[in-house]
Parts: C-alpha cells; structure tokens; sequence
C-alpha cells in the first residue's frame, strides 16, 4: 500500500537503511545477514537476498546458516562477488554506519519507519502495515501542506 499509493507515484520517497539489533537471543547473526545483504546490493540482488532473508530468518537466526540462505538465490558467480564484497571495508561501514544512523534517531526496534518532512523527523516504530490508518492519515495531512 505505501509502495503503490506513496512511493510508484512520486508522492515519497523510500530508503532503506540496515538496523542491526545487539547480539541477544535471536540477533547473533544479524549483523551477518545485512552485510550479506548491503553486498548483494552492490550486485543488483539486494531484494532477492533480502526476500530470502527475512522469508527463512527463523531457520539462520538459530543455527547461524545465514550465507546457505544467501547463496541459494544466487548464481555461483553472484555468490563469489557477494562473498568477497561482504568482506569490503566499505559495505561493513555502510552497515555500521546505518546501525548507527538508526541509534542517534532512537530506535528501539525493528521494522520502524521514519517520516522526514521539511527537517522534522518522525519515528514510528510500532507500525501494522498493510494497514495503519494512523500512520497513512499522518502521510495524507504531510502532503496536503
């Protein structure tokens, strides 16, 4: 719904950014799949990787198996640029520095989104999509301004 009635038709503009929650119960191995996944990017397969992720993220957030999940959706040569990429300084920082980016914002938890309008910073992070009526009320008032 955000995709099709806010973003498809330029109203807003969508940007993905990686949290990495610290490594409690359930977490260990998600520095491991944005890293992956900031890699596969650099290849255009990020949604592919990503879909993958999130779809099977029960089975490696327990046994830690994140790059067979990542590998089964690539071809070998994609997995060779996504394995040496993964280990680039900068796709790392760029993890980090979303990380970080999510924690000065005060990010609790995941997913969260936040609404930027004329310098003004909203968070929301206790967001149901498909359907919020108070959060899209709040987009439909942002862009009758």
């Amino acid at each position: 719904m955000l995709i099709r009635d806010y973003i498809a038709p330029g109203k807003a503009y969508l940007v993905f950014r990686d949290y990495v929650l610290p490594p409690v119960a359930g977490h260990e191995h998600s520095a491991t799949a944005a890293t992956f996944a900031a890699a596969a990017n650099r290849i255009g397969k990020y949604q592919r990787v990503a879909d993958a992720l999130f779809l099977n993220q029960a089975s490696w957030a327990r046994t830690g198996k994140v790059w067979e999940v990542v590998a089964a959706v690539l071809t070998p040569e994609e997995q060779k640029k996504v394995q040496a990429l993964a280990k680039d300084p900068t796709v790392v920082a760029e993890v980090q520095r979303d990380t970080e980016t999510g924690k000065r914002a005060g990010l609790q938890r995941t997913p969260s989104v936040g609404v930027n309008y004329k310098n003004q910073h909203q968070m929301w992070d206790q967001w149901n999509f498909p359907d919020n009526p108070l959060f899209f009320g709040y987009l439909r008032e942002l862009l009758k301004k």
